[in-house]
């Protein structure tokens, strides 16, 4: 739960900055990767406000990625899956 806590803190200090000072993160674009579904509502809308602020400018010079709840493991069940469901029938080698 404290991991949760800071996320939401962290969320809370960009937006909370992009909205006294948008152009403090010009060029600079937020995205969220991994596993997002373990999250509760609040955290998940606060990515996605995040994410949305970061991403609607002309120009971006920077992306930074935050891995949350990511690891290899489920990459390679997910992409098989999405795999599968893409192509039915179709042998995995």
């Amino acid at each position: 739960m404290a991991i949760q806590k800071l996320l939401k803190q962290y969320c809370d200090k960009i937006i909370n900055r992009w909205q006294n000072n948008p152009d403090s993160l010009k060029g600079v674009s937020f995205r969220f990767i991994g596993d997002t579904s373990v999250f509760s509502d609040n955290i998940r809308e606060r990515f996605h406000v995040v994410e949305n602020i970061s991403s609607n400018q002309s120009i971006i010079t920077s992306v930074i990625n935050i891995a949350v709840n990511y690891g290899g493991r489920n990459e390679i069940i997910r992409s098989v899956n999405d795999f599968i469901k893409k192509n039915p029938g179709k042998k995995i080698t």
